[in-house]
């Protein structure tokens, strides 16, 4: 995947501020999935969102799953000194026939912009790419 880096991101794309991304269509599928957190020192960054019931909260990198429950056990001991900020490549849900799949190449080229403008208003210390497709 070839993906440039802009050092000039407009803040008024944030995915957390504006309308919704609607650059490939996976939007139709699920609305973003977005972290609440403003600040964060670590960053967790997984491939694309699950699918959630209503009644769930939807958090990229949900303790509902297997890498959710995982991530949440390593920050369990350190919640009161550092701050953690979960976030997905791809911020909506790709399916096909019903059925979870991985991302497109240009659904991640689509959506990294989204990523940038997360990773340059939050500043983290530290980036954990969670996967090869991440990397």
């Amino acid at each position: 995947m070839k993906v440039k880096y802009s050092q000039t991101l407009s803040r008024t794309s944030s995915p957390g501020t504006c309308n919704i991304c609607k650059s490939c269509g996976l939007y139709l599928n699920q609305l973003p999935v977005l972290d609440n957190k403003k600040t964060a020192n670590i960053f967790w960054v997984g491939l694309s969102a699950v699918q959630f019931n209503e009644e769930e909260e939807k958090r990229p990198l949900s303790s509902n799953t297997r890498s959710g429950a995982l991530i949440e056990e390593i920050e369990r001991p350190f919640t009161n000194e550092i701050s953690f900020y979960k976030t997905n490549i791809v911020k909506c849900l790709p399916l096909k026939e019903n059925k979870i799949r991985y991302p497109l190449e240009h659904e991640m080229e689509k959506c990294f912009p989204n990523f940038e403008i997360e990773l340059a208003e939050q500043n983290p210390s530290i980036v954990f790419l969670l996967g090869k497709q991440v990397w």
